[in-house]
């Protein structure tokens, strides 16, 4: 006999908001195991390596009304497993930004030593010419 994952039967787990104006929010013959403890999905941000039924709109946008993999009480441990790969790609997201606002202050830097250049430069030619 397997043992159980230790999340399974815990309350942390699982959470079904029956008052919420749109449960269930996706279409489910077991309304009583609909987990809305993930009402917005984390994995939507992994796009298609999230595991979950989706298809990409004509106009780009990931579409994921027919998922069921964040309500299904039993996917805890699979969502929960996939935070190392949503922390890796909010780190590279957090560099990129980083690298591009340090690219941006270098820039400006570069421009403003420049401007300074050139007004020397015009400066000293003044003083040529008298």
């Amino acid at each position: 006999m397997s043992e159980q994952p230790k999340w399974m039967g815990k309350h942390y787990s699982f959470f079904c908001n029956k008052e919420c104006e749109y449960f269930p929010c996706h279409k489910t013959n077991h309304p009583e195991d609909f987990n809305c403890l993930f009402c917005y999905c984390p994995l939507y941000t992994l796009g298609d390596k999230c595991g979950g039924n989706f298809r990409y709109t004509e106009s780009g946008i990931k579409d994921c009304t027919v998922c069921m993999l964040p309500h299904k009480r039993e996917n805890y441990g699979y969502i929960i497993g996939k935070y190392g790969e949503i922390m890796e790609k909010a780190r590279k997201t957090d560099e990129k930004k980083q690298n591009s606002f340090q690219q941006k202050m270098i820039s400006r830097m570069w421009m403003k030593i420049l401007k300074k250049f050139r007004k020397s430069e015009l400066i000293c030619e003044k003083l040529l010419i008298l």
